[in-house]
């Protein structure tokens, strides 16, 4: 890269003014992408412990992540009806825990529905007695009893109580049917999502990229062989870096998409 230079009087004003002008937009952006980062890891703090926290300071991709992400994304997408996310969406675990929630009411309201209603008690009980002290036998004790406890309430008082957990009965229900359709119209869009971003994936990695990395080595032999200049090599070479981090966001975005994904279709079962 010096048979530009040795060819000439030297640099120009306007090289040197251009390369100061892309170095310190490179650190502007060094910075920023160094103060994300930071953001993301913080982020973790509320699933690890500050031991883990602190393993990921300047934490970069290693083959394990890289072969983790390609495998990730990689995966085929299908369509799935939807009956049938609608099945695998009731065993999910908050919708498993609403149905908990409703079953306890549901108990509440039979309680309530019982709580009125008379209620019956039989007793019996038998006493054995000793002979008096002269020897002389003695009749033992047999007791039967019946109780009956009759609420004072009106049938409205009743009628207003079973009607109010009945009412709270099926607001957990609507909740629930609630909670399904969040969740469905998610998955719903992720899987509109995922054919345009597969695709750019696609022609980042086949199309773009490559002629990205042509473009760039083009400008440096124009440069080597003194018919290009220095700043068409790293306006080139920046443009191919700047590709490069939009595949690596773009592959970020469909890791983060599948994983949303088998959050909602492939969640843990609860123990």
């Amino acid at each position: 890269m010096e048979n530009n230079y040795a060819s000439s009087s030297g640099a120009s004003q306007y090289d040197v003014l251009s390369m100061e002008v892309l170095h310190t937009a490179l650190e502007d952006r060094l910075e920023s992408l160094t103060s994300a980062q930071q953001t993301a890891i913080a982020g973790l703090s509320n699933w690890l412990t500050p031991m883990q926290q602190a393993t990921l300071t300047n934490i970069t991709p290693n083959q394990a992540d890289q072969r983790w992400l390609t495998s990730l994304i990689e995966q085929s997408l299908l369509p799935v009806e939807t009956p049938t996310l609608l099945e695998r969406l009731q065993q999910h675990p908050l919708v498993i825990s609403r149905n908990a929630v409703i079953n306890v009411q549901k108990i509440k309201q039979q309680q309530v529905a019982t709580s009125f209603d008379p209620q019956w008690e039989f007793n019996a009980s038998y006493a054995y007695r000793q002979d008096a002290t002269n020897n002389s036998s003695r009749a033992d004790f047999v007791s039967v009893g019946m109780s009956v406890d009759v609420p004072l309430f009106s049938r409205k008082v009743k009628q207003a109580a079973l009607a109010a957990t009945v009412a709270e009965t099926e607001s957990l229900e609507t909740e629930k049917r609630l909670v399904i359709q969040q969740q469905l119209s998610a998955v719903n869009q992720l899987y509109a999502r995922y054919p345009t971003l597969h695709s750019r994936i696609k022609r980042y990695e086949q199309a773009l990229l490559p002629l990205r990395q042509q473009h760039y080595e083009a400008a440096l032999n124009a440069y080597t062989t003194a018919s290009g200049n220095f700043s068409d090599v790293m306006q080139s070479h920046l443009a191919l870096i700047d590709d490069q981090m939009k595949l690596l966001n773009l592959q970020g975005d469909m890791a983060a998409l599948m994983t949303r994904l088998d959050y909602f279709l492939n969640p843990i079962s609860p123990l």
